[in-house]
């Protein structure tokens, strides 16, 4: 019924460019084996991203281990669920083996820094995933776990909570957390933007750099990362409709 039903919404909204659906059964710990496999392949013949959330809390990974005789991404690995359409969420308690696993598998990470501290879930371990050729890009999760729900805000998140992880002020750069949360996202859910450019969808914001809390501006990218308050922002456009003017 679920694959149907997904399937059904894949039909409904599928010459609409502002919608995309995507298979999502929630996680190891909360699905059945045999729904997180129908869900991958829902995913397979409409071609679509497959969306999980995996070990964001310490207990979960020990119990998909109690019950599956495997830790989170090595239960996924089995029925080859695990891949290159695959965005796992959180993705907080993983081993060196698996985010090594992620990486040769090519899947992807939506990072939400922001509501793993709201839960006292932990912290991701985002540069040893980075360079294990993990996919990654920055979410908010929902409104009751991130009250800000703001993109720049996790973009700041993500890298403070790296650098204090690893006793290392340069841990995670600004340009670094900067990407994550523009092209890395998009990437991540095969959406062409994330960058202004030709060719790419108008999804921008416009910003007022004689905002108080870009100044002074000696390194834009950085304030707009660390310091840049959410009345900087002017205008949004989505599929180039704007749909806020002048604050």
């Amino acid at each position: 019924d679920a694959a149907r039903r997904v399937r059904e919404l894949i039909t409904a909204h599928r010459h609409d460019e502002t919608i995309t659906v995507q298979p999502a059964p929630h996680s190891p710990h909360g699905a059945s084996p045999a729904m997180i496999r129908a869900g991958w392949e829902v995913a397979e013949a409409e071609d679509t991203v497959f969306h999980i959330h995996v070990a964001e809390g310490q207990y979960e990974g020990e119990r998909t281990l109690r019950e599956h005789g495997a830790r989170p991404i090595r239960y996924l690995d089995r029925p080859g669920v695990l891949g290159p359409r695959m965005i796992g969420v959180h993705c907080v308690w993983l081993d060196d083996e698996e985010i090594a696993l992620m990486g040769a598998r090519g899947a992807g990470l939506a990072y939400c820094p922001g509501s793993n501290m709201f839960l006292g879930d932990g912290i991701t371990r985002i540069p040893e995933m980075l360079k294990a050729g993990v996919r990654i890009g920055l979410g908010t999760d929902g409104g009751c776990t991130n009250n800000r729900v703001s993109v720049f805000d996790e973009m700041r998140t993500c890298s403070l909570l790296q650098r204090v992880r690893l006793l290392d002020g340069t841990a995670l750069s600004a340009d670094t957390a900067f990407a994550l949360g523009t092209r890395g996202a998009a990437r991540l859910l095969r959406l062409e933007a994330g960058v202004v450019a030709a060719g790419q969808l108008a999804d921008l914001v416009a910003i007022d750099l004689d905002h108080l809390s870009l100044q002074p501006r000696n390194d834009l990218l950085k304030s707009v990362v660390y310091a840049m308050s959410p009345q900087a922002v002017t205008d949004v456009w989505v599929h180039g409709r704007r749909v806020v003017e002048g604050g």
